[in-house]
């Protein structure tokens, strides 16, 4: 549940005290290190902290007597992602208990959270990754998915993909989860001493936010601003990036500095680490937009969070909700290649001001329709009514 995991955490902390609200209740297990292993009353559901887990496969027995213990007194158990021991954990659990007569099993749900999207198979540097998962498949998560009651994706590009990956995927049934965050203007205190719109740079800015991983595309952005500092009709109006994220003293994170500075661009390019809380809205709210080169993103969180800020999204067309944002001209889409984050800024810059605040208006009012998580809460409900009627 640590937030610099990832999107998974972010996604659970912001649903389940919506969930709570209308009197859902929640537990979260998670393989967190905890010596005992803890059980803490966090905001609006329970959490179970039963780690560490070893080796790479996460392995742990602690999980396998939690499950005995504990499982079957739920009517619903999600399995959040993909290709762990967890799955393989649960997944043995539930099926033995189904053989039982007489005994409660709980409903049986999984989040693959992009994790079976074909572009992990394919894309270039994973050729011995993309056996391993094949094989992996083979023995172990291809009974995950059959066994399971439900496949719950995050939008339906993500389920369409889905089923492209490997041979043999066959789930029982799958719906749509659309995912949500809080609204940022009732989630965080004015007592808090921020005010939302008042500039704490010196100058215009645009944001890259997210863990700093090939995946997120952050190292097409240095040769795009390069290129248009020394085009003199985009330079004087050309915004200075914050890169921010987990993640800088991976190979990824040393090799994307070093970038920025044989490009010469220290003035046009600032990296900074993990945005939290107040601090991350504030810069979401002052950009003039955020930037989102990934080459693979099921749902895109943090594009969302921009929303809730009212601020426009240039977004690559692998992030699966880029045609929402489209629809709702919250927005701008492109290629997730150096070319298309070109185009993408490009357009950006070529907006007059009323053009600009017109997709700033969008782009709040799309957050409210769409990702507000009191609507994702609802939709969740919706599920869970389902399966009771």
């Amino acid at each position: 549940m640590d937030p610099a995991t990832g999107g998974v955490a972010a996604f659970l902390r912001n649903l389940l005290p919506a969930l709570d609200r209308i009197n859902i209740h929640s537990e979260v297990v998670c393989f967190d290190a905890a010596s005992p292993a803890s059980v803490e009353q966090e905001d609006g559901f329970v959490l179970h902290r039963i780690g560490p887990a070893s080796g790479r496969w996460g392995k742990l027995s602690r999980f396998d007597e939690w499950l005995e213990l504990y499982a079957g007194n739920f009517d619903v158990i999600i399995l959040h992602g993909l290709w762990l021991y967890n799955g393989y954990a649960y997944t043995k659990w539930m099926r033995r208990r189904r053989k039982q007569p007489h005994v409660h099993v709980p409903r049986s749900w999984v989040m693959p959270h992009g994790m079976l999207d074909p572009w992990f198979q394919h894309v270039s540097g994973r050729r011995l990754k993309a056996i391993r998962n094949r094989l992996y498949w083979w023995l172990i998560e291809r009974h995950t998915i059959a066994s399971a009651d439900m496949l719950i994706f995050t939008s339906e590009a993500e389920r369409d993909k889905a089923s492209l990956t490997f041979a043999g995927y066959n789930p029982r049934r799958s719906a749509i989860l659309q995912l949500g965050v809080p609204d940022p203007l009732e989630s965080i205190s004015s007592a808090s001493g921020h005010q939302f719109g008042h500039h704490i740079y010196h100058k215009s800015f645009m944001l890259a936010l997210g863990r700093i991983d090939p995946k997120k595309g952050f190292d097409l952005l240095p040769e795009v601003w390069r290129r248009l500092s020394k085009d003199p009709n985009y330079r004087d109006k050309l915004p200075h990036l914050i890169i921010a994220g987990p993640g800088w003293d991976s190979l990824y994170g040393r090799n994307l500095k070093q970038l920025i500075a044989s490009l010469a661009l220290e003035n046009h390019i600032s990296t900074i680490g993990m945005l939290e809380g107040t601090a991350k809205w504030n810069v979401l709210f002052n950009s003039e937009a955020l930037i989102m080169p990934s080459h693979q993103e099921n749902f895109g969180l943090v594009a969302v969070e921009a929303l809730a800020s009212a601020t426009p999204v240039l977004i690559s067309n692998q992030v699966d909700i880029h045609p929402l944002m489209l629809g709702g001209r919250a927005g701008f889409s492109d290629a997730d290649t150096e070319e298309g984050m070109e185009r993408l800024l490009r357009r950006w810059l070529d907006l007059n001001l009323e053009a600009r605040n017109q997709m700033k208006e969008n782009a709040r009012n799309l957050f409210l329709d769409q990702f507000e998580i009191c609507k994702t809460a609802t939709r969740f409900k919706h599920l869970l009514d389902e399966i009771e009627s």
